[in-house]
């Protein structure tokens, strides 16, 4: 099951299957566990926060938002994104993605949960075991193929055959997804699907990692989910 909180290091995300159906998420954010339980679908059952918030430290001057300390020129210190944080970002980018739709005379389309819980679970796995390393993401940046491949046979996949925009970048351009996705033919054709008169369904998950890239900055993992 779940590890013990003091054996998880922060922002290390533990993700397990329950039986009969479903999966638990955990991770430890300022001396807090945060454990959500989902179904087999992707879809949030409970969330429970267990322990006590670290006192905030007085020896330290605070990261400004935006400001890169002179010391560390890392990027991802332009901004210390938690996780409310990067659910936020994924909430903005999809108004913005409704907002490209409408410039190109489409339809918006809507807020699809169990997509975004299954986008997030992709961001997740790979933020903990790709991991800035490329492993994985060079040869399977997309979840469906990786579940075909029988890499990890624990590996569950929600059966979504829709479309999905995946991209590895740092901190300083994770705002930067939908424009990025924008200027890709094949992501752009996604962005832009017709659904035949129906609500396109988005979800959209992104997910920080512990290790660093090939250019020494911490890595992120943004999935777009459409159908």
């Amino acid at each position: 099951m779940i590890r013990h909180s003091s054996q998880m290091e922060k922002n290390e995300i533990s993700i397990t299957d329950i039986s009969p159906e479903g999966y638990v998420k955990a991770w430890k954010d300022n001396g807090v566990t945060i454990v959500e339980v989902y179904d087999g679908y992707g879809n949030l059952i409970s969330s429970e926060k267990r322990g006590t918030p670290n006192p905030p430290s007085t020896d330290n001057k605070p990261i400004i938002d935006g400001e890169i300390p002179p010391s560390n020129k890392d990027a991802s210190t332009r901004s210390n994104y938690t996780p409310a944080d990067l659910q936020g970002e994924a909430y903005r980018q999809f108004n913005d993605w409704n907002k490209y739709r409408r410039s190109k005379g489409l339809e918006t389309g809507v807020w699809n949960e169990s997509y975004a819980n299954e986008a997030q679970k992709w961001a997740d796995y790979l933020a903990k075991n790709d991991n800035g390393t490329s492993k994985i993401y060079d040869t399977y940046p997309h979840e469906r193929p990786f579940y075909l491949s029988g890499k990890d046979p624990n590996y569950d996949y929600a059966n979504l055959y829709g479309g999905e925009n995946v991209w590895m970048t740092d901190a300083y351009n994770l705002q930067e997804a939908l424009n990025k996705f924008i200027a890709s033919p094949g992501h752009n054709k996604n962005l832009l699907r017709d659904p035949n008169g129906e609500y396109l369904q988005m979800g959209i998950g992104i997910a920080k990692g512990t290790g660093r890239d090939h250019n020494g900055r911490i890595p992120y993992y943004i999935v777009y989910k459409m159908y």
